[in-house]
């Protein structure tokens, strides 16, 4: 309950942002076709690749779907956020002797 309260919020707050007009038309160009190729690019390991435009907008609302739950607490992208953290905590205070671990 508290998660999909958290995905609400953030997806409102995306969406009040100025570029809303232009994340709405680059969904409404998408096919299915360029989503399962981007499906099928990401399960083989290949991040990153398009071979055409639609893949290129796919891939940028995957990257907005991930900013949004980024900031959802308990998620994967939020576990990874506050991972990436505690490293960069670690490198700026000079705790390289400091082993984190935590479990995914």
């Amino acid at each position: 309950m508290l998660q999909q309260r958290a995905v609400a919020i953030q997806t409102k707050l995306k969406t009040l942002h100025s570029l809303f007009t232009s994340v709405a038309s680059d969904f409404a160009k998408v096919s299915v076709g360029a989503i399962q190729a981007v499906l099928n690019h990401v399960s083989n390991g290949d991040d990153g690749t398009a071979n055409n435009n639609e893949e290129k907008i796919v891939y940028h609302l995957m990257h907005d779907i991930n900013a949004v739950s980024m900031k959802v607490p308990g998620s994967a992208a939020a576990r990874v956020a506050m991972q990436n953290e505690i490293c960069s905590l670690m490198f700026d205070h000079g705790l390289q002797n400091f082993q984190a671990s935590t479990s995914l």
